[in-house]
């Protein structure tokens, strides 16, 4: 979902049909959430800021996914080995995602 959402935003960008993160969008908008969570935990090798905490891994639990429940566990590892737990509720980006792609399409009447 995060790979062929985020996909599907570019082009809907590049069509103009929406508009670009970069005009204006504050940080905390979804599409910038949901790009960025797609960049930094399946994109980038659960490493997304090497250059500045060079310790920090991001590993999501990605077989949980197959089980029933909306969140899946992302183990944060540092110096100590899974040192945190963070929890990305994949069922309600996947909920926001889609009022994007049917609020595009209502417009076309």
């Amino acid at each position: 979902m995060y790979m062929s959402g985020k996909k599907a935003l570019d082009l809907m960008t590049e069509l103009e049909i929406i508009l670009p993160i970069e005009s204006k969008l504050p940080p905390n908008d979804f599409r910038y959430k949901f790009i960025e969570t797609r960049n930094k935990l399946f994109e980038h090798n659960y490493n997304p800021r090497a250059d500045h905490l060079p310790d920090l891994i991001l590993e999501p639990s990605i077989w949980e996914v197959i089980a029933t429940k909306s969140q899946m566990t992302v183990y944060v590892h540092t110096r100590n080995e899974r040192e945190y737990e963070a929890f990305i509720d994949y069922y309600q980006d996947y909920y926001n995602l889609e009022k994007i792609f049917v609020d595009v399409v209502t417009k076309f009447n």
